[in-house]
């Protein structure tokens, strides 16, 4: 499925991207994350860019991508903060001390696909089916609820079945179950309703589309065999 630039697409992304396109050291950035899924799927906003590098970290890409977040900035009167964790590296807008937008960008373990060209050359985005096997894995192991609506979304608008899910899955975690993946799932869904019941959901709307969400989790996703 080809990419296209999603009509919802953050105004800080977008400025970023504008500022990495036509440098040659940006080809070893890979656009992961909901950006990436925006590009397939547009159905909800994002403010953070996730991305991964295409082969390993280049010194280059990353001096290009502390410049633009300054660029921008200065541009908007913002505070840039910069942190690193493991293998991942983070660039923060900050105003008045609350984060509006990020750029995080790590090495990636496995692509199960060659990464495609995006609408900002020469920096790539990842394949829908690199994007649904990261999300899985965020899935079962995170279990957050951006993580849970996605691949419902995703599922319910016919982008990828429930058995395909877990072969990416599977694909991507090599050793892993798709059994022991499933209860993980349920039990983030459990944990969910503990945190959220119906009841406390004022929105009649809201709320049916969180039982819709929940019931299907526990009836159809979390029964790998199926689907």
């Amino acid at each position: 499925m080809k990419p296209h630039p999603p009509l919802s697409l953050n105004a800080f992304a977008k400025e970023l991207l504008d500022l990495l396109a036509g440098h040659p050291e940006a080809a070893e950035i890979v656009i992961g994350g909901g950006v990436a899924l925006a590009h397939y799927l547009d159905y909800r906003d994002t403010f953070d860019l996730d991305a991964w590098w295409r082969t390993a970290p280049v010194e280059a890409a990353e001096q290009l991508m502390a410049e633009s977040m300054r660029t921008i900035a200065d541009r908007h009167g913002l505070e840039l903060k910069q942190r690193a964790w493991g293998e991942t590296e983070s660039f923060e807008l900050l105003q008045e001390g609350r984060r509006v937008f990020s750029l995080q960008i790590a090495k990636r373990g496995l692509f199960l696909e060659e990464a495609l060209p995006a609408a900002w050359p020469p920096v790539m985005i990842e394949t829908l089916q690199d994007n649904v096997a990261s999300k899985m894995t965020a899935l079962v192991e995170r279990g957050a609820p951006r993580d849970l609506r996605d691949i419902y979304e995703l599922c319910s608008r016919g982008f990828v079945s429930v058995k395909a899910c877990w072969s990416l899955y599977s694909l991507k975690n090599p050793g892993q179950t798709s059994a022991a993946g499933a209860a993980k799932v349920l039990f983030a869904v459990e944990r969910l309703e503990l945190q959220r019941p119906l009841d406390t959901i004022s929105d009649i709307a809201l709320r049916d589309q969180a039982a819709r969400l929940r019931s299907w989790y526990r009836e159809v996703f979390c029964h790998p065999g199926g689907g």
